[in-house]
């Protein structure tokens, strides 16, 4: 019975750390978005006046998009509609961006805001990504089991004692 619990315990902080592991990557994951859009936004000014305002609207909308996707992530299918409409909100930045660069006379946006932007939509996917990394069903099955033969083990044990 001491060795089935002392598998029982190494299985249950091995489970304890990879889930503690997942959310600092999250947690990063989350400030390295937050940091690129604000990146993506002090870069729109290098576009001429004329073409901020509609892009810095689209950029409000994918903000608030992103963040109700956030919000709605226990609800899978909600948060699956959100990020269907993240990535027609990613479209139409990515989109009016490369049209307001190609019609600026200078390469300072091309050479600015499109990598900005590039970069943000990756770690917007990558943290998406990441949310769907779950421990495999093979462990959380081992778990239980071996949970369920210690508690038989002990409550035997137990049951021939006063």
């Amino acid at each position: 019975m001491p060795r089935c619990s002392a598998l029982l315990g190494l299985l249950v902080a091995f489970s304890f750390s990879g889930a503690a592991a997942r959310f600092d990557l999250r947690r990063q994951l989350a400030i390295q978005e937050a940091n690129s859009i604000g990146t993506a936004w002090l870069r729109i000014h290098v576009l001429p006046a004329e073409a901020r305002p509609p892009l810095r609207e689209r950029f409000r909308q994918y903000l608030d998009a992103r963040l109700r996707t956030a919000r709605k992530m226990p609800d899978l299918d909600a948060a699956r509609e959100e990020l269907r409409r993240c990535n027609e909100i990613q479209n139409a930045i990515w989109a009016q961006a490369v049209a307001d660069c190609a019609a600026s006379t200078s390469p300072a946006p091309t050479m600015l805001l499109l990598p900005a932007l590039n970069q943000m939509f990756d770690i917007a996917a990558t943290r998406t990504a990441a949310a769907q990394i779950h421990p495999p069903l093979i462990i959380l099955t081992m778990l239980f089991l071996l949970s369920l033969a210690s508690a038989v083990l002990a409550g035997h044990g137990m049951s021939a004692a006063k």
